[in-house]
Order: structure tokens, then C-alpha cells, then sequence
């Protein structure tokens, strides 16, 4: 019964995608009303400063003459959410600071012709329709990566890890790994670096090879293939329909150049500059045919070939970029999410009408437009977007027959805004439906806040304020930062 029920789900298409989707919607959504209904029962003792994005909503509203309303943020034990986002940049900076700088960065993209997918889907049926199938080999393909780096010490003995995925709008879902070496295994010489991490064409060994020779032959044969296949940036000077190209209004200085910074310097030599940037060997004279950007098969050369490391391609068969780093600052990139986050609010027009009634929220009024329509946050760069909303909104209020203009009032809730207004995609569904994490470190972090005596938070739920009192006197109420001080 079993098989035949993955089988509809593999013969459905686009129908399966939509419904992974919607089940795991139904998840966020069953998590969302626990924490914005069963949660609302605890009360902290002490207060909290308003979050930064409500202050902005509120001088927002001031401008058009608008209501600030309520504001809900999910709590960081939520996955995605923007506290949660911060806590696990929080305890990868706290690897930096214990273990030392990252060494090296490894970006890992699933392939959707490995054997493994392709011997399990059902006939008639693509990978795009198959994404827990896609999900669960990606994840012990994450595995097996970690494996070689820790326990195989590929790049030498491993003092500490972080890494996150991350899911494409129409493709394959991809590992971002940041690797931190041991004293003795650093990439701070250029043989160490040549020997990890290559930038070019592999060669073709001459006529009548050795034995051996024949042997490496075969190997840098598959390898060519591979890097051809997977590693080269596809050459895009002169095309500005490229994906790649810096789009007018980003930069005009830099207008029609690779923001992927290609093609790169040639060099017979590895070369560390001073600030710390390598810049890998790409001898001359060694191309390989292959497509530009318009699809027409040109000659390529080195300074077309990504960065990778010869071991990972060829075992792997996919996308497999390694960086040598010098920077903390790649930390950001790999929780890049915790500075976009959901740029938008939730308003709602309120007027009076014949049966005035309370929302779900206590606000009073009608609610005359649906939730749903979204107010740019960031008020210097919207502000006209802004005014265009509400101005419409309260044309609608109008038209639906509510008196005066109009009372728009604009709330932020993370909840909403998170379930709602996000684009998933089907592999990010099945990802989370099978429950594997979006992150991982090498080392067990644990945050403790720090406060002074007797600011130690206070949880009870509404109603039990003397009980929650009678516990604090008692000296029953420790914070893990006093039981980590009091543990001499």
C-alpha cells in the first residue's frame, strides 16, 4: 500500500508538488496558532524593549497618518523565523572565537541525474516530481560530504565546522560549508592550496603514456568531463541578457560586468595577496569546448573555471565549489536571511459601520479590507509604493460604503507574514516535512544572557503572577546563566 501510494505521489507532477507544499504549510500553520494561542497564556516579568522593525513600523505609520497595530515575532526555538536566524549566527560566531578563522568554503549543489534518483524514479516521471526522493539522497549526500571532511580529513585534521542549506526557486538544493583547519593543516601556503583546490582544465597527457601514466590518463579524463560539465562559468562578455550581468540601477559604473567577477586573471602560479585573497593558477594554453551564455560553443579557457577541489568532483559528479577564505564575514553569507527577512506588514482597513465588532486581535471596526495587504517597511525607499496602498485602501473603504476615510492600522506578524507571504518551493517542503535541520555545527553551542541580580526572566502563565512570586523567593527560579556561574 505503501508503494503504491509514493507511486501517486511520484505520477502527480505538479499536483504532488502542490500538495508536499500545502501539507507542510499545514504544519507551519499548526505551529503558529500553538505559540500565537497556547503561548499567549505566558507572561515574562519583565519587559521587553520594542523590536527595531515595530519602532520602524510605527514612524511608517506616522508619515500617512496610519495606526500602528499589533506586533508578533516568532521565538527563536522557530526554525526560519528572524530570531531564530540570529541565534544560529550567534553560535557560529562563537566557533570563530574559540576555534579560530574559517579556512575554507565549500558550496555543494545536488545534481538531478545522480544514479541514485534516476534508479528510483517511478516511469514517466522526472526528479521535479519526486522531491522527498530528492531531499532524503541530497541529505546523505550531506553526510557523506561531512564524513570525508571530518573523518577522511580530505583537507587535513578539522577543528570545526558550520554549515546551512539552502533551496533554488527551480533547482536543486545546495550545502554551504565553512570549514575551520587545525594548527599545521591551514591553507596559508600556496602548496597546501595547489593541492586542494584547483582552477583550471585538467591536461591531457601526451602520446605513448606509462602505465601509470595511463592510469592518471583515465582519472583526468572523467575529471575534464566533470569540470566541463559542472565548474565553468559560462563565458558572458558582451551578453547583457545574461543572468549574471550587473542590471541597470544596481551599479552604474559597473553596468554589463560579471557580478561573478569573470573572466579572472591567468597566472602560471598560485599567488596570496597581502589582504588575503588568493588568486589560484590558471596556466595559458589549456581549453576545453563548451557553451557561452547564448548557448554557441566556444573554446574555453582557465579563467572561466570555477574553484574546486579535484577530490569532490570527481567522487561526486555535481557542482562542488571550494574557496580558500581569509574573512569572518562569510559567516553573514551563509545566514544572509537574517538581514532580508519578511519586508513587509500586515494592514487592515477599519471603519465604522452599521454592526461595529472586535477582530481577533481586540481591534476595533470592521475590517473592510481582507488581511493581506502588505506595506513596504523599509519607509525611505517605499514611500510612494506606501502611499499608492493606503490611498487604495481606503478608495476601497469607501466604495464598501464605510464612513469617513477610512481607519488604517498596520501590524507586523511574523506568523503570518512567514506562512503566508514567503515563496516555497517544493524541496524546501519536503525537506521540512522529513525534519531534517537547515543547519549544523561541528560543536554543541549553548547561549547564556546575561543580567544583572534579580533581572532573571520570570515565566508563568496569567493568573499565577503570586505563585510565580512565591518561587522567586524561594530561590527556585535560576537562569542558566546564574546556574553556570554557580557551578564552582
Amino acid at each position: 500500500v505503501l508503494q503504491y501510494e509514493m507511486q501517486l505521489v511520484g505520477i502527480s507532477q505538479r499536483l504532488s508538488q502542490f500538495g508536499i507544499i500545502d501539507e507542510f504549510m499545514r504544519i507551519k500553520r499548526s505551529r503558529n496558532d500553538y505559540i500565537r494561542e497556547d503561548m499567549a497564556e505566558f507572561r515574562g516579568s519583565t519587559p521587553r524593549h520594542l523590536s527595531k522593525h515595530f519602532l520602524t513600523l510605527e514612524r511608517h505609520a506616522s508619515k500617512h497618518s496610519l495606526n500602528a497595530g499589533y506586533s508578533f515575532r516568532l521565538p527563536r526555538t522557530y526554525p526560519g523565523s528572524i530570531a531564530w536566524y540570529n541565534d544560529m549566527l550567534d553560535k557560529a560566531m562563537v566557533l570563530l572565537v574559540k576555534i579560530g578563522k574559517p579556512d575554507i568554503f565549500l558550496t555543494y549543489t545536488g545534481f538531478h541525474e545522480w544514479p541514485e534518483i534516476m534508479e528510483n524514479l517511478f516511469p514517466n516521471t522526472n526528479w521535479q516530481s519526486n522531491p522527498l526522493l530528492v531531499c532524503t539522497v541530497f541529505y546523505l549526500k550531506v553526510q557523506e560530504v561531512l564524513d570525508d571532511v571530518m573523518n577522511k580529513e580530505v583537507f587535513g585534521k578539522v577543528a570545526g565546522f558550520v554549515y546551512s542549506i539552502e533551496f533554488q526557486k527551480r533547482g536543486m538544493p545546495h550545502l554551504h560549508l565553512l570549514i575551520i583547519l587545525k594548527a599545521g593543516n591551514k591553507m596559508d601556503r600556496v602548496d597546501q592550496i595547489d593541492k586542494h583546490v584547483w582552477a583550471r582544465i585538467p591536461e591531457v597527457i601526451g602520446p605513448n603514456p606509462t602505465m601509470r601514466e595511463r592510469v592518471v590518463q583515465e582519472m583526468q579524463k572523467r575529471l575534464r568531463k566533470d569540470v566541463k560539465n559542472f565548474m565553468l562559468h559560462a563565458p558572458c562578455l558582451g551578453d547583457n541578457s545574461a543572468y549574471c550581468q550587473q542590471r541597470a540601477g544596481q551599479d552604474s559604473t559597473r553596468y554589463g560586468t560579471c557580478t561573478k567577477k569573470f573572466p579572472k586573471q591567468l597566472s602560471e602560479f598560485t599567488r596570496i595577496i597581502p589582504d588575503g585573497t588568493v588568486m589560484y593558477r590558471r596556466p595559458e594554453g589549456v581549453g576545453i569546448q563548451s557553451k557561452d551564455s547564448s548557448k554557441d560553443t566556444v573554446m574555453v579557457t582557465n579563467e572561466w573555471v570555477v574553484p574546486y577541489s579535484p577530490y569532490f568532483t570527481a567522487k561526486y559528479g555535481c557542482h562542488v565549489n571550494v574557496e580558500v577564505v581569509a574573512t569572518t564575514h562569510i559567516f553573514k553569507y551563509l545566514f544572509k536571511y537574517i538581514y532580508k527577512g519578511n519586508d513587509a506588514a500586515l494592514m487592515e482597513v477599519h471603519a465604522r459601520m452599521d454592526n461595529p465588532s472586535n477582530d481577533q486581535y481586540g481591534n476595533s471596526g470592521d475590517t473592510v479590507l481582507p488581511s493581506g495587504a502588505l506595506l513596504p517597511t523599509s519607509a525611505a525607499k517605499n514611500v510612494q509604493k506606501a502611499t499608492e496602498v493606503v490611498n487604495r485602501m481606503r478608495a476601497h473603504a469607501r466604495k464598501m460604503g464605510a464612513e469617513g476615510e477610512g481607519e488604517v492600522t498596520v501590524n507586523y506578524d511574523e506568523a503570518i507574514l512567514n506562512e503566508s507571504y514567503r515563496e516555497t518551493t517544493a524541496c524546501e517542503a519536503a525537506w521540512g516535512i522529513s525534519g531534517y535541520e537547515l543547519t549544523g555545527r561541528s560543536h554543541t553551542v549553548k547561549l547564556l544572557s546575561v543580567h544583572e541580580p534579580d533581572e532573571q526572566p520570570v515565566v508563568y502563565k496569567r493568573g499565577e503572577e503570586r505563585e510565580a512570586f512565591a518561587k522567586v523567593e524561594a530561590g527556585k527560579v535560576i537562569s542558566p546563566f546564574m546556574a553556570y556561574m554557580n557551578r564552582m
